[in-house]
């Protein structure tokens, strides 16, 4: 995973944990962000993280669902996060949760 995929996995598994510590504005900003992945991708997304009012679900679970198996799970899943960590969208999120970060300091 390059590091503009694991800031993406790191604030979604963040967001998935600890959703009360994600603004409303934050979620409908992410919200957004799911978009622009197809219906499928974005549903694997959110049950992977268990964001958005989604369950978390394991690889299993997915593949399953998907009626796959892991290994093309995990391939999906990371072309899903490179393909939204390298947008526009997805780096103003990014700003704004480090501007958050700074100011808890």
């Amino acid at each position: 995973m390059d590091a503009l995929s694991k800031e993406l996995h790191d604030f979604l598994c963040r967001l998935g944990e600890y959703p009360e510590q994600v603004s409303d504005k934050l979620q409908g900003y992410t919200q957004a962000l799911l978009q622009l992945l197809t219906p499928a991708d974005e549903l694997l997304i959110k049950g992977r993280y268990g964001i958005l009012g989604s369950t978390k679900e394991s690889m299993a679970q997915l593949a399953n669902r998907f009626n796959t198996d892991e290994n093309t799970v995990e391939a999906v899943l990371q072309q899903c996060l490179r393909k939204i960590a390298i947008t526009p969208e997805w780096q103003d999120i990014k700003a704004l949760t480090q501007l958050k970060a700074i100011r808890l300091k």
